[in-house]
């Protein structure tokens, strides 16, 4: 199951990816952009992966040299979409207005630069107590 959610996340992570760059979604009948090969790795760095606490204030990751930007998605459990957002920073604050409830949750990070994937950082849980 967890290799299924993983490759899910990625392709998720690539379609997410609106205004990166010169990346654009696929239209009808066309593929996604493909991904580059690189030695770029994106680390999570917070939440943690695997941590058990209260639901986070920002998400963070390391850098990719190069990168025009990032696009980070959030999933629960059951791969339901919770939250995506693209931004140039290898930071993102949580809105205020985006309240998780207590339960495991994924979430991954896609590096572009040119309108393409050049790194991924692969999928990171993390629990949330209330």
């Amino acid at each position: 199951m967890a290799t299924s959610r993983s490759s899910a996340l990625a392709v998720l992570v690539v379609a997410s990816l609106a205004c990166v760059g010169a990346a654009t979604r696929p239209e009808a009948g066309e593929s996604l952009p493909a991904v580059a090969a690189s030695q770029d790795v994106i680390q999570h760095v917070s939440p943690a992966r695997d941590s058990i606490g209260p639901q986070p204030k920002a998400f963070e990751w390391t850098a990719v040299p190069g990168a025009d930007g990032y696009a980070l998605l959030l999933v629960n459990e059951v791969d339901m979409e919770m939250w995506e957002v693209t931004v140039r920073e290898t930071s993102v604050e949580v809105p205020q207005a985006l309240v998780l409830e207590s339960g495991t949750y994924y979430w991954a990070v896609g590096a572009f630069r040119a309108g393409r994937q050049v790194a991924y950082s692969g999928r990171s849980a993390f629990v949330i107590l209330r």
